[in-house]
């Protein structure tokens, strides 16, 4: 706490000056930082000693003996048009078909209010569009109705993330310590869609991360342990994911040479899959070997398949490009091939991103106005991003 200082006795009555705005601000600043990190604390504790969410046992056996290889969520009663599973509602590509989509189950769920499938189709709608508190409203329905759907807990654990990113991204050190103290119910969520479905590998791969990169609490080593599981459920994506932790839990050369060879075997074993090249291509950005890392995601790219990994590399290129101030005019066509498409994929770069790539190629080529233009684009997308903003910044200098 500041304390004022003693007033001379000769001006009893003088008014306390205010506290300068830079130092109000750090000390604001400093303070959210250590609630942060009580928070962070006390959350750890809590993560590491509370239980799941309570499932009735007997179901929950049934679930998982019926749900290896991650269990399809389908309408019942069934229509005649689509979205008719969780897997079509998850490959819907574009807005309008979202919206769309949004219409028809939101219909189905009022003609059949006890159909728990309705409401987690509509909840994973919703959750694409953005809308994540109707989401959540809706998740909570289906699961209430259907609680041993592994694939619908996922769901739950898919709103709960996009909601803590946008508390941590744009809600300032309050936002992040808030977005901390929701951790609990996305890992109960998350942990609980993999008990009741071991063969959900989305959601494995996604524990996963959450190990390896959650700050203050994860645990690295943990991550290893669950990578290797993986690699018995599906040998591909978890070689992938054990490849990722070892390069990504030490900052020793060892390790990290370790998660590069294994990448690097991942590719040898699967020549026909694009996965291990894009995580090969992205370990070789990430080592600023970029000449290298361009030369594997192209290859991504020469495949032809404009699938979400050809999005992946596509972006990732721009990266390369843009880290080395270089072929800014290569950067915008494929800015413009990626603006063209507008993959809305579950892991595509996003478009704030993709605009923010665009501001720095034209402000390479000394184009300021319409790169403000683009920086402020991406912010208008994603405010408070702050490679734009950084970006935006630069053009004052």
């Amino acid at each position: 706490m500041l304390e004022a200082a003693a007033l001379p006795a000769s001006c009893p009555n003088r008014p306390l000056s205010p506290v300068p705005r830079f130092a109000l601000a750090r000390w604001t600043l400093r303070i959210a930082l250590v609630l942060l990190l009580v928070g962070a604390f006390f959350l750890w504790k809590t993560l590491t000693s509370q239980a799941q969410l309570a499932i009735d046992e007997d179901l929950a056996q049934q679930a998982i003996e019926d749900g290896s290889g991650a269990s399809e969520v389908r309408l019942d009663p069934p229509v005649d048009w689509e979205p008719q599973t969780l897997s079509q509602t998850r490959a819907i590509l574009c807005e309008a078909e979202l919206e769309a989509s949004r219409e028809r189950l939101a219909a189905y769920c009022q003609e059949h209010p006890q159909a728990g499938a309705g409401h987690i189709l509509l909840a994973e709608v919703l959750r694409r569009l953005g809308r994540l508190d109707d989401a959540l409203i809706e998740i909570e329905t289906g699961l209430g109705l259907l609680p041993t759907a592994g694939r619908g807990h996922y769901v739950h654990a898919r709103i709960l993330a996009n909601r803590l990113e946008k508390l941590a991204t744009q809600g300032g050190a309050m936002g992040k310590f808030k977005a901390m103290q929701q951790l609990q119910p996305y890992r109960d969520a998350l942990m609980t869609a993999i008990e009741l479905d071991p063969g959900n590998v989305d959601a494995r791969k996604e524990e996963i991360l959450f190990y390896l990169f959650t700050p203050g609490i994860g645990d690295k080593d943990k991550a290893i342990e669950k990578a290797r599981a993986l690699q018995e459920v599906h040998p591909m994506e978890g070689d992938l994911s054990l490849a990722r932790a070892l390069y990504y839990s030490s900052e020793e050369e060892a390790v990290k040479s370790q998660g590069l060879a294994a990448v690097e075997k991942a590719v040898e074993d699967y020549p026909d899959r694009m996965d291990p090249q894009w995580v090969l291509g992205s370990i070789l950005f990430d080592e600023k070997r970029y000449d290298e890392a361009d030369q594997v995601l192209a290859k991504v790219i020469e495949r032809g398949l404009a699938d979400e990994t050809y999005y992946q590399a596509l972006y990732r290129r721009m990266r390369v490009r843009t880290r080395q101030n270089q072929n800014p005019e290569e950067v915008l066509q494929f800015v413009q091939e990626y603006l063209d498409a507008n993959p809305c994929w579950e892991w595509a770069p996003r478009l704030h991103q993709v605009y923010c790539e665009k501001g720095r190629a034209l402000a390479d080529l000394g184009r300021n106005a319409e790169a403000r233009s683009a920086f402020e684009k991406s912010l208008e997308l994603y405010p408070g991003y702050q490679r734009a903003e950084r970006g935006l910044a630069g053009l004052e200098e």
